[in-house]
C-alpha cells in the first residue's frame, strides 16, 4: 500500500480529487480541502463491540416465538 501525500496548501478541485483514484485512506473533499477521517479510538471500538454483542445476544421481540 502506498502512502498518500496531501499538500495542505493546495486548493483542491473535484477533478483533482477524482484523479487520486481509489485510495485506502478515508477522506473527503470539503471546501477545497482534503479532510482525512481519523481512525476510531480504542474506547469507540470497545463500545461498538459491546453494542454489537448486546444486539445479537437475543432475537428482537417481533421474532420471539409465543406459546399458545
Amino acid at each position: 500500500m502506498t502512502t498518500l501525500a496531501i499538500d495542505p496548501t493546495k486548493k483542491w478541485t473535484v477533478e483533482d480529487y477524482r484523479l487520486l483514484g481509489e485510495i485506502k485512506t478515508p477522506c473527503q473533499l470539503i471546501n477545497g480541502e482534503i479532510i482525512m477521517s481519523p481512525a476510531p479510538s480504542t474506547k469507540h471500538q470497545q463500545v461498538s463491540q459491546r453494542l454489537n454483542l448486546v444486539s445479537y445476544s437475543k432475537p428482537p421481540v417481533a421474532f420471539e416465538s409465543k406459546v399458545l
